[in-house]
């Protein structure tokens, strides 16, 4: 935002202080590239407000709203993972229950032959 007023300060500057060079169309090739220095310095100034104000406002929003859609991601990837994680511990708290009463019948079958 500074470098843009800046430039359109510088701008304005150089057009206030060569305005009768600047006027001549006739004027050697030196002040041609004054005109066209002077002509880019404003283009640039505009182009780098535009740009700022692109980057200052759009792109701040859209950040922060991918930060709210990574952070709503992220919550229902680590529940998803806490429920999985659930599921198998039960699964597995169940394989060890059966086989425990497998290995108690086993034991007890073997005994009663």
């Amino acid at each position: 935002r500074k470098y843009s007023k800046d430039l359109e300060a510088l701008n304005k500057h150089m057009t206030n202080k060569h305005r009768e060079n600047l006027q001549n169309k006739e004027a050697a090739s030196s002040t041609a590239i004054l005109r066209e220095l002077v002509k880019e310095t404003r283009k640039t100034g505009r182009n780098h407000a535009v740009v700022g104000e692109i980057f200052g406002t759009e792109m701040s929003g859209r950040c922060g709203t991918i930060s709210i859609d990574i952070s709503r991601i992220y919550k229902q990837c680590r529940d998803a993972g806490v429920e999985i994680q659930e599921k198998v511990l039960g699964v597995l708290f169940d394989l060890h229950v059966k086989t425990k009463i497998y290995q108690t019948n086993k034991d007890n079958f073997e005994q009663a032959q």
